[in-house]
């Protein structure tokens, strides 16, 4: 089951994988090397942001909703409206605090550019709480073809208004546009078994809260370098750190697909007391990421 649930994973990783490839190399040529280092700038403050609302509630269902996947409904029918309103939430601190986070980074017109991509948290929190859902539910194929979903919508709209001559605002609607395909193949794709039993406690907040601060911590250490740059540097410089930091992730981005795939199956072996299963699939899984690497 994980060795199955790995390889799709990492199929949707793949596309991912492809489509950011696809998106640097793309917009740093229509773009060029000042412009398109102010774009992976943007994006990575927005990742920092968005990184609050997708390893909240998110990895909460894929734990918990992975354990006993026959509760996922009523999972949903408790978490999904407080997504929503975290959600908002954070889009609305994040919209006021454009002006700061322009400063600190020493330069104005961020503002403008950080709030249009910002459209972006409340949407793409959503995407990720349905691709959780497949996710807990163990439907490792219908999580890949919603990340293929999502690829493939991002590339399509970023491109198609880059070239329409919206240029870089263009593509960072264009990033929003994606998650909204994303979203969209989600709610189409997403059947909850019916029934279920009585949920039983979930320590919401102390699973929670760790776990953001874990990804947001983890997550600086990839991004707070290339803000010192984007401070001291000139745009030129920046938009060449931004395509050199991007090859660098590679490895970071697969090794996501190992551990979203081993949450909900481990989570489920270790209900059981199957210690066996939690062996085997540990095992399976790091096997499969030392052949990549």
């Amino acid at each position: 089951m994980i060795a199955r649930g790995t390889i799709l994973m990492m199929l949707g990783q793949a596309s991912f994988l492809l489509s950011a490839f696809a998106i640097n190399f793309g917009l740093a040529r229509l773009l060029g090397p000042e412009e398109y280092g102010t774009f992976g700038v943007v994006m990575s403050v927005l990742i920092v942001v968005e990184l609050l609302v997708i390893t909240g509630i998110p990895e909460l269902i894929q734990k918990y909703g992975g354990e006993n996947p026959e509760n996922m409904r009523l999972l949903k029918r408790v978490t999904l409206r407080w997504q929503i309103i975290y959600s908002f939430v954070v889009f609305a601190l994040f919209w006021g605090a454009a002006p700061l986070i322009a400063d600190s980074l020493s330069d104005a017109r961020l503002t403008f550019l950080i709030r249009i991509a910002s459209t972006d948290i409340v949407v793409y929190g959503l995407f990720k709480y349905y691709q959780a859902l497949q996710n807990g539910l163990h439907r490792f194929d219908r999580h890949a073809v919603l990340g293929i979903a999502y690829s493939i919508s991002k590339v399509s709209a970023i491109f198609g208004l880059v070239l329409s001559g919206f240029s870089l605002t263009g593509a960072l609607v264009g990033n929003m546009l994606g998650s909204v395909g994303g979203l969209c193949t989600g709610l189409l794709l997403t059947r909850l078994p019916e029934g279920g039993q009585e949920l039983e406690p979930i320590p919401y907040l102390r699973f929670i809260v760790p776990n953001v601060l874990y990804f947001v911590g983890l997550y600086l250490f990839f991004c707070i370098d290339l803000w010192f740059v984007k401070i001291y540097q000139s745009g030129v410089e920046v938009g060449y750190y931004v395509s050199a930091g991007a090859l660098a992730k590679i490895p970071y981005v697969f090794s996501i697909a190992l551990s979203a795939a081993l949450l909900p199956s481990i989570a489920r072996a270790t209900k059981d007391r199957d210690e066996r299963r939690v062996r085997e699939s540990t095992r399976e899984s790091l096997r499969y990421m030392l052949m990549f690497l």
